[in-house]
């Protein structure tokens, strides 16, 4: 196991030149990034064209830099009219279901429209579309069935925000945009991890795995742990060559898999970014408690009751890379070696310990 003290080797030179190359090929191209704001201005038509007033935001990954090709574009619908919400069952004020319908039917009559999937009773009103995002013509009304995935299909989700029914999109924008800038490691490694667990089908909470957000939270609380000098004031880009006043990225990608998928213990130990001696204790007993920075107290990871999984997860990708290490290397890149080679391991992990 790699220690704080040990030297770097041509093994980590090479992952982190593995990492870098991913990094390079998982890049949105300034095409499809284009195309990406093309639709949100074609929503933010139909958004206008019901509430005239109304406003469309970018939150999410694709606005702080850290979307994968195959990463959701969520944006927000502002300045809607008071008189589009009303209190929900819990009496909590939300956009009523028939303003989520509404757009919802609207979308679908769009000729970029592929699916559209409104769920106006969840606990955060969302709509949930299906874009062709080549699409620059045509008239055919929007599918309501599920239909077999394209390359140029991309998910859509729109949520809405109110001063009554307030919406952290945008704040959480701001928010991690400015960690991005105090630690050089986060995109690097969230870009990773966010891939694997994506292969793993663990990057969604409504199935119990871990929401962007939470990964993001779990990161940084890592580099808050991580010895002194894997810390830094502020980022620099990675480049084909890191800076050599940088550690290797490889070194801290093991070192995080070692710290999640082995030492960590989840069920006694929240993760918060706030000073442990002044923040409020959470409840307990907890399976996983992830505090959000914007909202103390809050637990983003309420709904990741498959943990156990995610953890089992790191503790195998750490064991191809210490495999990789100390026997024949990979014939191609050993980063992609974590990503294919998870099928060759048990993953119930019933029995194991959090």
């Amino acid at each position: 196991m790699l220690t704080p003290h040990q030297p770097t080797d041509i093994f980590m030179t090479r992952l982190t030149n593995d990492i870098l190359s991913f990094l390079y090929s998982v890049q949105i191209s300034e095409s499809a990034y284009l195309q990406r704001m093309q639709m949100i201005n074609e929503i933010r038509s139909v958004a206008v064209g019901i509430w005239a007033h109304s406003t469309v935001e970018l939150f999410g990954s694709i606005s702080t830099g850290l979307s994968l090709p195959h990463s959701d574009v969520d944006v927000v619908i502002q300045n809607i009219p008071d008189e589009e919400f009303a209190d929900n069952e819990s009496g909590v004020v939300r956009i009523s279901p028939e303003a989520v319908r509404r757009l919802a039917r609207e979308i679908s009559k769009q000729h970029w429209c592929v699916q559209v999937n409104p769920l106006p009773h969840a606990s955060m009103p969302i709509v949930k579309v299906i874009v062709d995002i080549s699409n620059a013509g045509g008239s055919s009304v929007c599918s309501t069935t599920s239909l077999e995935s394209e390359v140029n299909q991309l998910a859509v989700d729109i949520s809405f925000h109110s001063p009554h029914c307030p919406h952290n999109g945008l704040e959480t924008r701001k928010f991690v945009s400015e960690m991005l800038e105090q630690y050089s490691a986060l995109k690097p490694l969230l870009l990773v991890l966010k891939n694997y667990l994506h292969i793993r089908g663990l990057n969604n909470p409504y199935t119990g795995g871990l929401s962007s957000y939470s990964l993001i939270v779990m990161v940084i609380y890592f580099l808050k742990q991580d010895v002194p000098s894997f810390r830094h004031h502020h980022a620099t880009t990675w480049g084909v060559v890191p800076p050599s006043t940088q550690p290797l990225i490889g070194e801290q990608l093991f070192r995080l898999l070692d710290f999640y998928g082995v030492r960590f213990d989840f069920m006694s130990t929240p993760i918060t970014l706030a000073d442990p001696l002044k923040s409020t204790p959470p409840p307990t007993p907890f399976a996983i408690w992830i505090d959000n920075p914007l909202s103390p107290g809050t637990n983003i990871a309420s709904s990741s009751f498959a943990m156990w999984r995610v953890k089992h997860a790191f503790r195998e990708a750490l064991v191809v890379l210490e495999n990789l290490r100390h026997t024949a290397p990979c014939s191609s890149s050993m980063l992609q070696c974590v990503f294919d080679n998870y099928a060759n391991y048990d993953v119930d992990g019933a029995g194991m310990g959090m």
